[in-house]
């Protein structure tokens, strides 16, 4: 697909559209780099056993040799990838970081995908081999995202690490129970993204970051039950419920009585509904 003028011999390139269950799974292929970009939707890409979240206009170099899988995780994505050899671009540093895009390369990278599904047309292999040139190149030069880019699978040797992290995404919860809160919000609050929390709140609680956001409003309820004269509604209030009807709802199915049940029984007779 290339002559020796270029500084990458391509060896296979393709634009895809997938649904909601896309898996590619584990797979190796040797001798070449494999450049994988979304153009929309969401992607987790394993790579030697590092994932990475890619959303729209992300992308990830996997190395020759290396380990990788990919899985929609959320929106169905489109997806471009490009196996290729390299032959005298400085890639070194792209390796192992999730790649954003640089803005002025966006439109290359639509460009791209137009050209890989649509039928070839006049120097349609040049044109391929250029707009994948100065993509890789505008990335190399902007680097890798400040943010922290890879997420480390979750294991026993970072177990406290994780404990950590779900201790202070649970001290923001309480402190912000009040008020609507968000996966996101959370997330942002202990420097994770959105899909890192959940494996972590899965892999150390069992329970999701909402899950866990329910039952500390409901331990916060059953204790303003006890413990102070609010009414019912002034309390659904104060644990983050705008409507009564959905807080009463709640409380009876994680503690299997209606909320001013819960108050009498403890042989306490504030008024309010």
């Amino acid at each position: 697909m290339t002559d020796s003028s270029w500084p990458i011999i391509v060896e296979s390139a393709a634009y895809k559209e997938a649904g909601p269950h896309y898996r590619a799974s584990p797979h190796v292929r040797h001798h070449s780099y494999q450049w994988y970009a979304v153009l929309y939707g969401r992607v987790e890409a394993t790579v030697d056993g590092t994932r990475y979240v890619l959303g729209a206009e992300q992308s990830v170099l996997v190395p020759p040799s290396a380990s990788r899988s990919f899985e929609c995780r959320g929106r169905a994505p489109g997806y471009l990838y490009v196996h290729f050899t390299n032959r005298r671009l400085q890639l070194d540093a792209l390796p192992g970081r999730r790649l954003a895009i640089p803005p002025l390369l966006r439109p290359d990278l639509h460009a791209l995908a137009d050209e890989l599904r649509g039928a070839p047309g006049l120097n349609s292999a040049d044109h391929l081999l250029a707009l994948i040139v100065r993509i890789l190149i505008g990335t190399a030069r902007q680097g890798a995202e400040a943010s922290p880019p890879a997420e480390p699978l979750l294991s026993p040797l970072n177990a406290k690490y994780h404990q950590m992290l779900v201790a202070r995404a649970e001290t923001f919860m309480r402190r912000n129970m009040h008020r609507r809160l968000s996966r996101r919000e959370i997330a942002a609050a202990v420097r994770l993204s959105p899909a890192h929390l959940a494996r972590v709140f899965r892999a150390t609680t069992g329970d999701t970051p909402a899950g866990r956001l329910t039952a500390l409003r409901m331990e916060r309820a059953r204790r303003l039950l006890l413990d102070s004269t609010l009414s019912v509604t002034e309390i659904a209030l104060e644990v983050g419920y705008a409507s009564f009807s959905h807080f009463s709802k709640t409380f009876r199915q994680t503690t299997r009585v209606a909320p001013s049940d819960y108050r009498r029984s403890s042989g306490h007779t504030w008024r309010g509904k």
